[in-house]
Formats: C-alpha cells, structure tokens, sequence
C-alpha cells in the first residue's frame, strides 16, 4: 500500500496541460506523411470533434434523402465517418482552411488504408465538397454541391414509417 502511494507522489501535476493550454492534436503516421502543415492559426482538431455545420446527410438529389436507392444514396458525415455512395471512410484529421474544412480521410483498400482529402464549405442548406486528390480534366479539384436532407441526430430520432398491412 505504501508502495503505492509512493508511487503516486512521484507524478508530476506541473507536467498536466491545464484546460487554457490543451495538447497538441494527434494524429496518424500514414495522415501526418501525406497530410499539408496547417497555417499556425489554422491547428487541426481531433477525429470526433469540430464544426457541425457538415454533420448529416446530404444528396444532389432530395428524393433520394427519403427513398436511397443502391449506390445512389446520401452522402452521410458525422464527426468520425465520411459515408458515400462509393463506401466508408474515417476522419483521420479536420483542419481549418480558408473557407471551411479539409478532412483528411482514411478508407480502407484491398493494399491497406487508402488516405485521401477532401475541403468542405457549408453555405445555408448547401454543402460544397471539393474532392482534393481527384483532380478534373481541367486540373482543378473534383467537386459536388450537395443539399442537406436531415441531421444525423433527426435521422436516429425519428421512427421509421411501416407499411400497414
């Protein structure tokens, strides 16, 4: 018992970042070797924290938000999870940019993680999503505006309709 509280008096509480002073992000090797140096006053936030205004489900097609058919389903985003039509990737990294958010996302593939970026800007009931790594004929990155059907708090909240026999 002795030993023990011995041991516990050996820990330093100066070396404790107090909450005006928080750690700094971490992040993932395969993110960090692939991933660009945010501005100094642009810092990266933690996979399950940051901004909600991109939280939900979104689509080209608002028919589809109610009725998803196969591949053409909502895009849905949640602070951990970028889900599309193409498959599911997690948030590895948030940084903000000028503009809105990058997320750094890491999907799985058949040779291990496939890690790719994409920048997200939120204007109204408008999503904006810049794939960063897929580039057009033109050069620029391949992009999407998108309208949001629901928050992914709405979704779990509501009872699904049944058919009435």
């Amino acid at each position: 018992m002795l030993a023990g509280l011995a041991g516990l008096a050996g820990c330093d509480r100066s070396r404790v970042n107090p909450p005006t002073e928080p750690a700094k992000a971490i992040t993932s090797p395969i993110v960090d070797a692939t991933a660009e140096a945010p501005s100094d006053s642009m810092a990266p936030l933690m996979p399950g924290t940051g901004p909600t205004s991109f939280i939900g489900r979104w689509s080209a097609d608002p028919a589809l938000c109610a009725a998803p058919q196969g591949n053409r389903r909502p895009l849905e985003i949640t602070t951990m999870r970028f889900e599309g039509p193409e498959g599911g990737c997690d948030i590895a990294r948030i940084d903000q940019v000028t503009g809105g958010y990058q997320a750094t996302l890491s999907c799985p593939a058949p040779n291990g993680a496939h890690v790719e970026r994409v920048q997200m800007s939120v204007v109204g009931q408008t999503l904006d999503v810049a794939y960063v790594d897929r580039r057009g004929p033109d050069g620029t990155p391949r992009s999407v505006k998108l309208l949001k059907c629901t928050t992914l708090t709405d979704t779990a909240s509501k009872a699904p309709s049944l058919p009435v026999p």
